[in-house]
């Protein structure tokens, strides 16, 4: 409104009006810090000093209108470089944000993945764990078997070598008997041969059962036997051994003893036992 009436009075040439109206208009201006009225009324000063040809303030007047044109410029250059930084660093935030959140997930499946190998890698060395303990185990039964073996086939090659000892000597004696025609001698010791060699097949077949139970593969069919005749069988096999070492076998058969087991596995105990009795040279041995 001030600056069409401003103008009215450039028109009237009415200077002094003029002159009061601008003022006014700045006033207010200044009051509501309105650039754009700012600028309209250092705009009207400069012409209404123009007209009046007071071109001192005229260039005054037009030098704070440029001088406020270029603040508003400058002020506008700033905001827009303020705007756009604020934006660029809204989008940098969000894209950070982004970023992150995507390295939050990757970390989050890498952390369950680990999770998951550690317990895979806990399961497997519990396996391993578990396989240690049945290779010590299997380690230390062999090591048993081994030894118990090499106790068995001592024992074995102690009985074996008695026989067949006597069988060598009494080939040896047979020669002399045929060669002075005594042929009662000659019998004699062919049955002492016939019953060393039982006794070698009887060792041999205790070998045997004791490789076939370290193999798993006797198949035990337990039923009432009487251990009398089974102890029977035991000593005759035993009575060339006992004959060369002097050794007196006691065996009680007046009470009939049965139990229920596997008979072949008996025997194998009966005569290991009985060969263990014998190696150790016992002049006289109990076996019921």
């Amino acid at each position: 409104m001030y600056a069409i009436y401003t103008e009215l009075f450039f028109l009237q040439k009415n200077w002094k009006l003029a002159e009061e109206n601008i003022a006014k208009h700045l006033t207010i201006a200044e009051n509501l810090d309105s650039y754009q009225e700012k600028k309209i009324a250092f705009y009207n000063y400069a012409k209404l000093y123009k007209f009046i040809e007071d071109y001192k303030n005229a260039t005054l007047w037009y030098d704070k209108h440029f001088e406020l044109y270029t603040k508003n410029i400058n002020n506008e250059r700033i905001k827009m470089v303020t705007e756009a930084a604020q934006k660029f660093e809204s989008e940098r935030n969000e894209k950070e944000a982004e970023i992150y959140k995507l390295k939050h997930i990757q970390l989050k499946n890498l952390n369950i993945e680990l999770v998951e190998n550690k317990e895979l890698l806990q399961d497997k060395n519990q396996q391993l764990n578990n396989s240690n303990i049945k290779l010590s185990e299997l380690a230390k039964e062999l090591k048993n078997t081994i030894i118990t073996n090499d106790k068995m086939y001592s024992v074995i090659a102690h009985d074996l070598r008695n026989p067949i000892s006597a069988i060598v000597s009494c080939t040896d004696l047979i020669d002399l008997f045929v060669a002075n025609n005594e042929i009662d001698e000659i019998q004699r010791f062919v049955e002492l041969i016939r019953t060393s060699s039982k006794q070698v097949v009887e060792i041999l077949e205790n070998m045997l059962e004791w490789s076939k139970a370290n193999c798993d593969m006797i198949v035990t069919q337990p039923t009432f036997i009487s251990i009398n005749d089974i102890i029977k069988q035991c000593i005759n096999l035993v009575e060339l051994i006992t004959i060369q070492k002097d050794i007196k076998i006691n065996f009680d058969d007046e009470n009939q003893y049965h139990i229920f087991a596997d008979n072949e596995m008996l025997k194998v105990i009966i005569r290991i036992l009985s060969a263990m009795q014998l190696s150790f040279h016992i002049k006289i041995v109990r076996l019921i």
